[in-house]
Order: C-alpha cells, then sequence, then structure tokens
C-alpha cells in the first residue's frame, strides 16, 4: 500500500539520535495515522528530566534513530505486517484533517510541505 509520512511541525535540524517527532501517516486510501516517533536515548532523557521511573506516551513508536530512511522502513514494516491500527492511531481521512480539496498526491513524502490548493 502506498503512504506518505507527513510531519506537521517539519523535519527540522535536531539530534537524530536522541529527539521525538510528531508524524501523520497518509495512506492512498485517504486516510490518517498520527504517532509520536522518540528514540530510546530520548526516552531516557526525558524520564532522567522528570525524575520519573517510567515513560508513556499514547500512539508512541519507538525506532533506533530519526533518520527519514530509518522512519520509513519503520513506517513501511508497520504496514506490511499489517499493524495500523494496534500501533499507530487513525485520526481521521485527508478530507477531514487537511480540508476537502486535499489529494493524497498534494502531500510531500517525509516533508512538511503541502501543495498550494
Amino acid at each position: 500500500m502506498k503512504f506518505k509520512i507527513h510531519f506537521p511541525a517539519g523535519y527540522q535540524q535536531f539530534n537524530i539520535d536522541n529527539g521525538n517527532l510528531d508524524a501523520n501517516i497518509i495512506l492512498e486510501t485517504g486516510d490518517v495515522y498520527f504517532c509520536t516517533i522518540f528514540t530510546l536515548s530520548n526516552i531516557r532523557q526525558l524520564m532522567n528530566k522528570e525524575e520519573s521511573p517510567y515513560f508513556w506516551a499514547m500512539d508512541m513508536l519507538i525506532v533506533d534513530n530519526l533518520k527519514k530512511k530509518t522512519i520509513n522502513a519503520a513506517v513501511e514494516r508497520i504496514i506490511d505486517e499489517k499493524n495500523l491500527d494496534p500501533i499507530l492511531c487513525k485520526i481521521g481521512t485527508i478530507e477531514e484533517i487537511y480540508g476537502e480539496k486535499r489529494l493524497f498526491s498534494d502531500f510531500d513524502h517525509m516533508g512538511d510541505k503541502l501543495k498550494i490548493v
């Protein structure tokens, strides 16, 4: 199944080994899923900062690093293994989330750009 990964807040300069970012996974069917992608180092840093004995986040996806190819490979595998629904949160459709004039082709894969409609 074709998909595009959209970073609503952008894919900016950050530590790819210790960070997190939000992502929308947009399917060619028009469905849109959400997750926050974390690295293990980032989880440890957040736990230490809060002096917490635990960490949790809704719709959390943990990856080795935040390189685009790593994120893409993780999402591709999740889709291939038919694990979208248990791992990510379906937040709606392209029309509901981005507006009725948006199409799958309007999204820049692995980016934050949308075509002007």
